[in-house]
């Protein structure tokens, strides 16, 4: 059973489930994901949770890395 959270992008007008991949987020966590868009920037807003493959919607990618002070300074910058 593959563990997944919930991250809210900010372009995405629902939350949408990524592994964790190998990862330990928390809610709250901002993190990068590699969406239909490129690399995005999400915060994690459902806990991690272990779900069964077939319950997911088509396939889930992995959280690439938990955001970094140099990610979240570089989100800050695009978004002024």
């Amino acid at each position: 059973m593959p563990t997944v959270v919930g991250v809210k992008l900010r372009f995405a007008p629902k939350t949408l489930m990524f592994e964790t991949g190998g990862h330990v987020p928390k809610e709250g966590d901002s993190v990068i994901v590699e969406t239909e868009r490129g690399i995005e920037i999400g915060l994690v807003n459902q806990a991690p949770q272990d779900v069964a493959a077939s319950n997911l919607p088509g396939s889930t990618k992995p959280i690439m890395r938990i955001a970094d002070a140099e990610d979240l300074a570089y989100s800050a910058e695009l978004t002024v």
